[in-house]
């Protein structure tokens, strides 16, 4: 049961007084004043410390918080010794000390006696050295700005720092970049921030956007250690469409890139989800047009590849993780430059339906077959029972599919008469 009003009051006032006793202080008023829970912490109490009379709720005074004023001027510190700092870094103090300084993080109005630029700065920064960087002329004075302590912070994450500049516009805040190079990939040159490096803890941003994940590294190494082909990852010079696309995993000594599909990433579900989030930034987006627009581009980049002579085969995840035997043999028909089975019986045909998943089009051309039209990308479901990774698929039936991947569509090819 709560307890009655006044007898709650006549506790706290007990409570109130005993814990102003322990610390010197001396009770002076009570305003009692209850919250939603029916409690009294949000009470005023009126306290004298023995110098001055301050307010405090019963909440923040149970805590032992004291009179702010004694704190303060306890911790101020000597005048001289902030004078001697502010002429050490060269600064000139546009005020007098008296009225602007309160505390250790009041800002302190300045002006730099070498760049005549002002800005303000507070005690805590200028007792760590913190002088002015605006120009660089003295980056070499102060902690963060020292070249050969950067240098040291970034090598436990593998990185080597070969440059250190700010960057900003007039009159805002400048950042602290850096240029830095990978130490195991001496080619991986690149620029961020300084704070990224050292606050995130991450390596090399090249090798993090080159990285493959674990289905991607089985197949590489399957490919490199069974095969014996020198492979390249995330390849984006070889093919364009407006920008140049990214190939998984690249060839070069075959013209044949490999793209591995994931279940969740490539599904329409996800892509449809990350434009009903990004409808919030962009209104203006018309969700169906975008994705029809990537459903046609696993399509695009085929045919964009094959123009450029590169023969692009997709994998899907889900295949690979059902069987992965079957889809080596597909690779290796497909890198031998063979024909499958299926194919080889249609060549006494006139026409041949080629899916672009596995793009035989330069084959079948050698073989003089002509292209014709391209169909249309076709919904593959996912099957039921499967398990990929953290994602599971109690798929069954067409109509109740949990996540759906388009293929790449196909291509006819015709003999010419």
């Amino acid at each position: 049961m709560p307890v009655p009003k006044e007898r709650a009051e006549i506790s706290l006032r007990k409570r109130a007084d005993t814990l102003a006793e322990s610390v010197g202080f001396k009770v002076l008023g009570v305003e009692f004043k209850r919250s939603k829970d029916q409690t009294l912490k949000f009470s005023k109490l009126t306290l004298d410390c023995g110098k001055h009379v301050f307010e405090k709720t019963w909440s923040h005074f149970r805590k032992k918080q004291t009179c702010q004023k004694c704190y303060n001027s306890s911790i101020k510190t000597d005048k001289t010794r902030i004078l001697a700092k502010i002429s050490e870094l060269n600064y000139e103090l546009l005020v007098s000390l008296e009225q602007c300084y309160r505390n250790s993080r009041s800002l302190l109005p300045v002006k730099c006696k070498i760049c005549l630029s002002e800005g303000t700065t507070s005690w805590n920064s200028l007792r760590e050295n913190h002088a002015c960087h605006k120009k660089g002329h003295n980056g070499a004075r102060t902690r963060e700005y020292r070249f050969e302590e950067s240098k040291a912070a970034v090598l436990p994450f593998g990185l080597e720092l070969l440059k250190l500049y700010d960057e900003g516009k007039e009159g805002q805040r400048l950042r602290k970049m850096g240029t830095f190079r990978c130490i195991s990939h001496p080619s991986h040159i690149f620029s961020t921030r300084f704070q990224y490096i050292k606050n995130q803890r991450k390596g090399c941003i090249v090798c993090s956007l080159t990285s493959l994940n674990k289905p991607e590294r089985e197949l590489l190494e399957w490919i490199t250690e069974e095969l014996k082909l020198s492979c390249e990852t995330r390849v984006r010079n070889q093919v364009r469409l407006k920008k140049p696309v990214e190939l998984d995993i690249f060839i070069p000594d075959l013209g044949v890139a490999i793209e591995f599909n994931g279940a969740y990433y490539h599904s329409q579900e996800h892509r449809r989800a990350a434009l009903l989030h990004s409808l919030r930034r962009y209104p203006n987006i018309n969700v169906e047009e975008k994705l029809q627009e990537w459903t046609k581009r696993a399509q695009d980049k085929s045919l964009a590849g094959e123009k450029k002579g590169i023969r692009i085969a997709q994998i899907y995840e889900y295949n690979w993780q059902e069987s992965k035997e079957t889809e080596k043999d597909k690779i290796k028909t497909f890198l031998e430059g063979t024909l499958s089975e299926k194919f080889k019986n249609l060549l006494c045909s006139s026409e041949v339906i080629c899916s672009l998943d596995w793009n035989y089009g330069p084959l079948l051309s050698s073989h003089g077959f002509v292209s014709g039209e391209i169909l249309p990308p076709s919904p593959v479901f996912v099957k039921k029972g499967k398990v990929l990774g953290k994602h599971t698929y109690p798929i069954c039936e067409e109509g109740d599919h949990k996540y759906t991947i388009y293929d790449c569509g196909h291509k006819i090819w015709r003999k010419p008469r």
